[in-house]
């Protein structure tokens, strides 16, 4: 008899469900799909974010957000560049200057959070 959480997992893999925050270098990857996590920047990261339908916090400095997937919505306290490219993800920054961004694909914005 299996348990509840191997149900859950065997569940998880057949709706093709990934959960993976891995850091590899200065990198930090992010592979999600319905989630809501915090994660460090670590004042300087590339951080790649591949997924669907996810609440995502970055807290310090990033130095690049790279986000795929499609109806993300990404906080971070700073940022100096972006690249955003499937559809309808959002990303907001807290401090500092408008980051570089490229978006690609349909309905993705960057907006400045103000006090």
């Amino acid at each position: 008899m299996q348990s509840a959480n191997a149900d859950s997992d065997a569940a998880a893999s057949t709706a093709g469900a990934v959960h993976v925050i891995q850091v590899q270098g200065n990198t930090l990857n992010i592979q999600l799909s319905n989630e809501h996590t915090t994660q460090d920047c670590a004042n300087g990261r590339l951080v790649k974010i591949n997924g669907y339908q996810n609440d995502i916090t970055l807290t310090g400095t990033c130095s690049r957000i790279v986000l795929n997937g499609w109806s993300n919505t990404v906080h971070t306290d700073r940022v100096n560049s972006i690249e955003i490219l499937g559809h309808t993800n959002t990303l907001y920054w807290l401090h500092g200057s408008k980051p570089v961004a490229e978006l690609s694909g349909a309905d993705n914005a960057v907006h400045h959070i103000t006090d």
